[in-house]
């Protein structure tokens, strides 16, 4: 009886993860297989890029934003600390934005 339980347990967790990654793949892949970039994620490249480069406080030529899903990705390089601050604080002032990955590299 306990044997059973145990299988059933993991029965359950094991179709409930092959649910989630394959509801996860089908939101992010399309028909070809590639990555399908939503109109809102260009949207929001588009907005970030040009707020930089709108900015006197971030080189917008240094830096590249990537978003999916609402998340931005932030990468480059910045000439210091506030600079790579403030290219996190303007990304998220954009609206769709929901999270901001800062990866940007500050020069030594």
């Amino acid at each position: 009886m306990r044997f059973s339980l145990m299988v059933q347990t993991l029965l359950v967790s094991f179709l409930l993860t092959s649910a989630a990654v394959t509801t996860t793949s089908c939101a992010l892949a399309n028909n070809t297989g590639s990555v399908d970039v939503n109109s809102d994620d260009k949207s929001i490249t588009a907005v970030v890029k040009q707020r930089f480069l709108d900015s006197p406080l971030v080189d917008g030529r240094a830096i590249n934003v990537e978003a999916l899903n609402g998340t931005v990705l932030l990468t480059g390089v910045a000439a210091s600390y506030v600079e790579k601050s403030s290219a996190s604080e303007i990304a998220l002032s954009v609206r769709g934005v929901r999270l901001v990955q800062n990866e940007i590299t500050v020069r030594q």
